[in-house]
């Protein structure tokens, strides 16, 4: 409830759009004017954010992620590969959040 309040404060929000991820959400700014200055210009109002929630603040490829600790695509996917009983997996990703999920491809 608070993270439109957040991006609304600042000119650098237009643009960008906010997805909704279960445990998580993430914060795009690639549509935004200046993608790279409204990344910056929003990082650091989302870790205060993050942080008075007892989230952490991942940044990505002008993506800003806020979830909760211990929480991530590693370990989404290990869940859900235990959950379906997989025999194997395939995982694509192109950003920083995906490393934790090709190690977790790597344990399996």
């Amino acid at each position: 409830a608070e993270l439109p309040g957040v991006l609304h404060k600042f000119d650098s929000w237009h643009g960008t759009w906010i997805e909704e991820k279960g445990q998580a959400v993430a914060v795009h700014t690639r549509r935004a004017e200046d993608p790279q200055a409204a990344f910056e210009t929003l990082r650091g109002p989302l870790g205060e954010l993050a942080a008075l929630h007892g989230l952490i603040l991942e940044p990505g490829r002008q993506v800003l992620e806020l979830r909760p600790p211990g929480m991530d695509k590693g370990v989404a996917l290990a869940t859900y590969v235990a959950e379906v009983d997989a025999e194997s997996v395939l995982y694509a990703g192109d950003d920083l959040g995906d490393l934790a999920a090709f190690a977790a491809v790597e344990k399996l």
